[in-house]
């Protein structure tokens, strides 16, 4: 694990996740080594000063998985789907979105300039789903329960231009 985090060239979050890889062996946690992983869950949480309680910068989670299937491959697959799409694109979080990774919904909060309109794109950067954002309102909440599984861009537009952008994992 330290090999892994000494090693790895960039962010703290790329560097984390490969000292995670460095525990990825069956009998690195003892109480699971009956099921053939290295651990019960994985997880990787990475949070920013401003962020508010909960609402960290990053959050993947994954929870106990079936006898065989590695958490760590997992959060693995989790984080590379998260960060495939261009990384500046969740760095410039002028909008944030809770919780992420998403379930059924998604609240998404405006920190700087409010839009009248809301996208959410699938990462090749088709429109799945639009809401309009009524004046004044600095919050909104989205059903993203019809959505498959995968990495999504949020874009605030105003006045036919983006102004802001985020993305979540589901």
């Amino acid at each position: 694990m330290e090999a892994g985090f000494n090693e790895t060239e960039g962010p703290l979050h790329a560097k984390l996740m490969a000292a995670m890889q460095g525990a990825n062996m069956v009998g690195a946690d003892t109480r699971c080594t009956s099921e053939g992983t290295s651990s019960l869950s994985s997880f990787l949480r990475v949070a920013l000063p401003e962020d508010e309680p909960d609402d960290f910068w990053l959050d993947l989670w994954v929870g106990a998985t079936d006898d065989g299937v590695e958490p760590i491959d997992e959060l693995q697959q989790m984080y590379d789907e998260y960060f495939a799409t261009n990384i500046e694109l969740h760095e410039k979080k002028s909008l944030k979105i809770h919780p992420n990774p998403a379930k059924d919904n998604i609240q998404i909060t405006f920190t700087d300039n409010l839009p009248d309109e809301i996208r959410i794109n699938s990462i090749s950067g088709k429109t799945l789903l639009t809401k309009k954002v009524k004046p004044g309102v600095d919050a909104l909440q989205i059903d993203v329960s019809a959505l498959p599984k995968g990495v999504y861009v949020v874009q605030g537009w105003a006045n036919q231009k983006i102004i802001s952008t985020n993305k979540f994992l589901k």
